[in-house]
């Protein structure tokens, strides 16, 4: 079995009554879920009796403990919502895929403790800032723009590449995505349970007709001789928890590879490193000069290793980069007699590569 990385594991998984009345009673009665099987309003109401809450925590526990994956939670219903107002053509619908009840909870419950464990260890990255209590995309834009103001300040060459992984959460591969977990301090018994429910889900379809009598997924794809179908699927409440655990293992092998910024403290002289700005899948990476007098143009072959190591370890956990909504910049001076200046694209020239279909397309560039 892999080893965390900090040589502390998980405690067994223990759900008591208590966490299983406050989990429920906290959900809304609105909040939707597999339509074939008991929904939200039917545990919120059992969770005001002792007996029924008693018996609904044993059977929401036992699976974890023991790692098996229950047949009655097999049925998942696939919805699609639009991602923009008034815009219902099919392929720029959302799905969502409505998992059973209890399922979910424990979804939701082991990601929480999950998380709280790592957060007190401190194995999370500090460039990794979503899907963690505390954090916010506005703090991550913060630190970019004072990143950018220092190399300002110091006249100092760098890189900036901001880059949309492609269908995050629907192309995360189980297996990588329980290592990253278990190198974590995830059980492996809790994710033999979770990710085993992803894997034998019996998928229906809702449309405006109705929900689809035919199924897929699950036995269909094992009698085709198929592996099963992988992603977190959208509406698992631990869907953050596995993108981020993958987000943890990306950023790592970016500063072993020494592909990393370099800033230095003016007060204190401490040298932090960079590796990234990132928010759950959107990410910047970033690259700077180790000094002022290193060119841009002269890092260029560098900052390419960097963005194909990036592109590389994204399509090993099944992911990969949209270059529709990738772009670049080049940030370099000039000094024209009075004052400083950004150089232009026709001054500092140069381009960045990824891999689409196959075949390596230039990153827009801009200034």
């Amino acid at each position: 079995m892999l080893a965390p990385i900090n040589g502390k594991p998980m405690p067994p998984v223990k759900l008591s009554k208590e966490e299983n009345i406050q989990g429920w009673r906290a959900a809304k009665e609105s909040t939707s879920s597999e339509p074939s099987l008991p929904d939200f309003p039917h545990y919120i109401s059992a969770s005001y009796d002792n007996l029924l809450a008693e018996m609904d925590c044993t059977l929401r526990e036992i699976p974890m403990v023991y790692g098996f994956a229950p047949d009655e939670w097999n049925p998942m219903t696939t919805c699609s919502i639009p991602k923009k107002a008034n815009n219902i053509r099919a392929t720029d619908q959302r799905s969502i895929t409505l998992l059973e009840a209890q399922y979910n909870q424990n979804n939701k419950w082991y990601g929480r403790q999950f998380m709280r464990h790592n957060e007190a260890l401190h194995t999370i990255p500090k460039e990794q800032t979503g899907s963690r209590k505390g954090h916010s995309a506005a703090i991550t834009a913060l630190n970019k723009v004072l990143a950018m103001d220092l190399l300002r300040q110091r006249r100092q060459a760098g890189f900036l590449c901001s880059n949309d992984a492609t269908q995050c959460y629907d192309r995360i591969l189980h297996n990588v995505a329980m290592m990253c977990m278990l190198r974590l301090g995830a059980g492996m018994a809790v994710l033999t349970s979770l990710f085993g429910q992803l894997q034998q889900g019996i998928h229906k379809t809702m449309t405006g007709y109705g929900i689809s009598t035919t199924t897929h997924g699950a036995t269909n794809r094992k009698a085709a001789g198929l592996l099963p179908y992988q992603g977190a699927l959208l509406g698992n409440g631990m869907g953050p928890v596995f993108w981020l655990a993958i987000s943890v293992l990306l950023i790592t092998i970016m500063d072993a590879q020494e592909h990393t910024s370099i800033f230095t403290a003016a007060i204190s002289m401490a040298i932090p490193r960079m590796r990234c700005f990132m928010f759950v899948d959107d990410c910047d990476l970033i690259n700077t000069a180790t000094d002022v007098h290193t060119s841009a143009v002269s890092m260029l072959p560098k900052f390419q290793l960097a963005l194909d190591c990036w592109e590389g370890c994204l399509k090993v956990t099944g992911g990969g980069l949209k270059p529709s909504k990738s772009f670049w910049y080049l940030i370099d001076w000039k000094w024209n007699g009075t004052n400083w200046s950004y150089q232009t694209k026709e001054e500092s020239p140069g381009h960045l590569t990824v891999f689409d279909n196959g075949h390596r397309v230039t990153l827009r560039r801009f200034e």
